[in-house]
C-alpha cells in the first residue's frame, strides 16, 4: 500500500523548516551548521508530537492510538534431536542443530543433570560453564528454554493480556495469559521450572549499560512446552526520521500537527519563547487528539445482564467492553 500523497515526510519537513529559518528549501545549499540545526529541531518536534503536552482541561498527555500496535510472540518447544558427546567443556551434537537460543536461554540436561551453557560456538558445538563429571558419549539429552523472551526493540509497555492463536486456546485458557507482577513468576519458579500452557506472564526490564537502549523481556509460567503464538498489544517507541525511514507515525491525517510541532520547536530554539507558533501547534494538537479519539471508538459495549441464565462455558466466552477517559477496556 502506497503512502498518501498528502503525508509530509522527512524531506518535506526539512524543507519547511529550512524555509522558515531562512536557509531556503534546497537542502543541498545548506552548510554543516544549518543542516545540524534543522535536524535537531525536526527530531525535537517529532518527540514533542509523539509525547504531546497536556491540553487545557485534560489531566494527562494524550496517548496516540497509532502507537499501540498488536504483534505476535512465538514461543519455542524443548529441543532433543540427535545425541551429544563431550570433551572437557565442549559438547558436540550429532544428528541435529543447536537452536539459536541455546546459550542465551537454554539449559542442557543429560542423565537428569542440568548444565549451564556458556556459549553456542556453531550449529553443532556448545561450551558449558563447567565440564561434566563424566563425559557424554552419544547420549540422549534435553535442551530446555528458560521461558524468558525478548520483546521488540520499540517496546514501551504492554496493554492487557496475551491471547492464544486460533486452535491453540482451550476453554481453560479462554482469557489468555494474564500479566502479573514479576515477583510472582520468580516465586513460582523457585520450586523448579515446569512446562505447559503458559497461564501468567510478567514484563521485566533487562539490565542495561548504556551501550544500547533500554530493552524489555517477558517471563512466562509455566514455561511454554510447545510452539504457541501469543498476540498482545503494546506501546511502541517511535524511531528517528531519516531519509531511509521518512514517514512519521500517524500519517497524512496528522501531518499538519507534526509540522506545527516542528515549527513550534524552531520558535523555541531561535527565539527562546513559546509564542504564536506554539499556539498554532496547540490548536492543531487539539484537532489531532479529537480525530485520534474517534479512530477506534467502539460501537458495542458488551452484554448487559446478570448472567444468571448462562452456562459456565458461555460465561467464559463473554467479554464486556467499557470506555473510560478515552481508553477501551475489556473484561
Amino acid at each position: 500500500m502506497s503512502e498518501s500523497t498528502l503525508t509530509l515526510g522527512y524531506p518535506d519537513l526539512r524543507a519547511e523548516l529550512g524555509a522558515h529559518l531562512g536557509y531556503g528549501r534546497t537542502t543541498a545549499n545548506w552548510d554543516t551548521e544549518q543542516t545540524a540545526t534543522v535536524e535537531s529541531i525536526l527530531q525535537r518536534g517529532m518527540r514533542q508530537f509523539y509525547v504531546p503536552p497536556v491540553l487545557p482541561g485534560q489531566s494527562r498527555s494524550h496517548s496516540w492510538r497509532f502507537l499501540h500496535p498488536v504483534t505476535t510472540l512465538t514461543t519455542v518447544a524443548p529441543y532433543s534431536t540427535g545425541t551429544v558427546s563431550s570433551v572437557g567443556t565442549t559438547v558436540t551434537l550429532t544428528g541435529g542443530t543447536w537452536p539459536s537460543w541455546a546459550a542465551t536461554h537454554g539449559t542442557l540436561t543429560v542423565d537428569e543433570t542440568d548444565y549451564e551453557i556458556a556459549s553456542r560456538d556453531s550449529d553443532t558445538e556448545l561450551t558449558l560453564s563447567a565440564a561434566p563429571g563424566t563425559a557424554f558419549s552419544d547420549d540422549d539429552y534435553d535442551l530446555e528454554h528458560d521461558g524468558n523472551y525478548d520483546l521488540p526493540d520499540d517496546f514501551g509497555g504492554i496493554e492487557g493480556r496475551f491471547t492464544y492463536a486460533k486452535d491453540e486456546a482451550t476453554y481453560t485458557f479462554a482469557r489468555g495469559v494474564d500479566v502479573v507482577g514479576e515477583g510472582l513468576i520468580r516465586a513460582k519458579r523457585q520450586f523448579g521450572i515446569s512446562g505447559g500452557f503458559p497461564k501468567i506472564a510478567a514484563i521485566r526490564c533487562k539490565a542495561a549499560t548504556g551501550v544500547s537502549g533500554q530493552r524489555w523481556e517477558v517471563l512466562f509460567w509455566p514455561v511454554p512446552n510447545a510452539v504457541y503464538n501469543l498476540s498482545y498489544r503494546y506501546t511502541a517507541i517511535p524511531g528517528k526520521l531519516t531519509s531511509a525511514l521518512p514517514y512519521p507515525l500517524g500519517g497524512a491525517l496528522h501531518s499538519e500537527t507534526i509540522l506545527a510541532s516542528c515549527m513550534a520547536a524552531a520558535e523555541l530554539k531561535v527565539n527562546g519563547v513559546k509564542a504564536e507558533l506554539w499556539a498554532t501547534f496547540m490548536e492543531r494538537l487539539a484537532a489531532s487528539v479529537s480525530l485520534d479519539s474517534q479512530a477506534t471508538d467502539a460501537t458495542y459495549f458488551g452484554y448487559n445482564g446478570d448472567h444468571s441464565d448462562a452456562s459456565s462455558r458461555e460465561l467464559s466466552q463473554r467479554t464486556n467492553y467499557v470506555r473510560f477517559k478515552g481508553t477501551l477496556y475489556s473484561g
